[in-house]
């Protein structure tokens, strides 16, 4: 008599089975998911490699989805949990919906889980570094994703990524040290004194660039530059008034929310004068080189885009 010995189900295979999903996602996972653990509730299975959460399942009618969850792991507070949360919602196009999980698409999750693994194995040191230089945390990361659909010399993308970093440089400036204080100073020396962190760079038909700063500057850039580029007044008006709504319910001092409650009359000014020739002698310094930068990621980018925040 021949004695089959079988293997003990893994946590995916049973999550599976109790939620009557179907058989070929336990065929297809189950080897993958051998050296991770998994945290269910109910039809809900949060999945983890070593310490970072990194993918958020739901099973519904039998058929596995990936969850637009970004929260998927509250206890770990840690900017490289943020980060691999990011590149999760990046890499499966959530900020379209939740990901349904077919057997055409199936080898996608397969590819991320291999490289999400080989990425956390590597470790982040020089990722660390940068967001420890940039005093980024948990709390103030921001993303922002630049879509493009454009041709670029070399030397042109340079100065597209050239032209998003001045902009981030004055604006973050403006925030730490005050609106007046620019006109004092060398404002060649300010263009240079902040990084966005390049996170991914993707040029083609179409392409995306995605940096890290600090969130309330990178929504800041997403509306200057979304409205040089599409004018769209009804989702301006929308972004602008969410703008201002975090700023009246931050904890900032009054004299820097008036600093960027100032920024954001410059928003007016641009979607008003979008189709005239800005008088800049009417405008401020600051202002005025801000349009200058805008306008020419305007030039460079060419075509209108949308600037995605997530």
């Amino acid at each position: 008599m021949v004695r089959v010995e079988t293997k003990p189900k893994t946590e995916f295979t049973q999550w599976v089975q109790e939620n009557n999903g179907h058989g070929y996602y336990i065929d297809r996972f189950d080897r993958l998911f051998q050296d991770m653990y998994f945290k269910i509730y109910g039809m809900q299975a949060y999945v983890f490699y070593r310490e970072y959460c990194i993918m958020h399942f739901f099973i519904e009618n039998g058929q596995l989805f990936l969850n637009n969850d970004v929260q998927v792991n509250k206890d770990n507070k840690s900017v490289i949990q943020k980060k691999l949360i990011h590149e999760y919602y990046e890499y499966f196009e959530l900020y379209k919906g939740c990901y349904k999980v077919l057997q055409i698409n199936i080898i996608s999750i397969e590819k991320y889980l291999l490289k999400v693994k080989d990425k956390i194995n590597a470790g982040f040191k020089r990722y660390s570094e940068l967001l420890q230089e940039r005093d980024l945390s948990f709390e103030n990361t921001g993303y922002l994703r630049i879509e493009v659909d454009n041709a670029f010399s070399v030397q042109e993308l340079n100065s597209l990524l050239e032209a998003y970093n001045q902009l981030y440089s004055i604006i973050s400036y403006m925030w730490d040290n005050g609106y007046d204080e620019i006109r004092y100073e060398n404002i060649e020396t300010i263009k240079e004194s902040k990084n966005m962190i390049l996170e991914s760079i993707h040029i083609g038909s179409n392409g995306k660039i995605v940096t890290a700063g600090k969130d309330f500057i990178c929504k800041l850039i997403q509306v200057l530059v979304s409205v040089a580029l599409e004018g769209d007044r009804i989702e301006y008006e929308k972004k602008k008034a969410q703008i201002e709504t975090e700023i009246a319910s931050s904890q900032l001092f009054e004299q820097r929310r008036h600093e960027i409650f100032s920024l954001i009359k410059l928003l007016d000014y641009y979607t008003n004068q979008k189709n005239n020739q800005p008088n800049n002698a009417t405008l401020s310094y600051i202002e005025r080189e801000i349009l200058i930068i805008v306008e020419r990621i305007e030039q460079l980018q060419g075509t209108e885009h949308i600037d995605y925040l997530v």
